[in-house]
């Protein structure tokens, strides 16, 4: 996740800038809320913010458990069913699939819309198994790659849509 989270997370401060009614939060091995200050943050400012936040990218990412404590500690002030849940991530876990299953379930049930972006999404074959997101991504209302600049753009018309 190291080589592509610093573009997503410039993309979440580009969004929350865009949509003055947003939160974004960030999770490696924990969760962090990046608030909508860092939007006014200089450049240098966010790249320290980002160096911190991204500590523990490399340990292996636990979804499952910063997606409960966003539920337990977040989820009732920030998603409602006019909320758009945006997930930008690979899903690659060290808890077990279907914990993270549940927890999107949760966050589904309770939200207008759920998009999960995948980064390595378009490096697989249709149709070829991948054992972390497959028991997720029933639970997911658009299911998308961020390989490359088309699927950027499919991003792009689904947020607006």
């Amino acid at each position: 996740m190291d080589v592509y989270a610093r573009s997503f997370m410039r993309f979440m401060r580009i969004l929350m800038a865009t949509f003055h009614r947003s939160d974004a939060f960030v999770f490696n091995t924990d969760l962090s809320k990046l608030g909508s200050g860092h939007t006014r943050l200089s450049e240098a400012d966010f790249e320290r913010v980002l160096n911190r936040l991204g500590k523990g990218w490399l340990g292996g990412t636990r979804i499952a458990q910063s997606l409960g404590t966003f539920i337990d500690n977040h989820m009732m002030n920030c998603v409602d069913n006019k909320t758009t849940v945006l997930i930008f991530s690979d899903g690659c876990d060290t808890a077990k699939p279907v914990e993270l299953a549940e927890r999107v379930k949760i966050i589904r049930r309770c939200a207008g819309k759920l998009v999960w972006v995948n980064p390595l999404l378009g490096r697989f074959e249709p149709g070829e198994v991948d054992k972390f997101m497959d028991p997720v991504v029933p639970y997911i209302d658009c299911y998308l790659s961020a390989h490359n600049l088309d699927s950027l753009t499919t991003l792009e018309q689904e947020l607006l849509s």
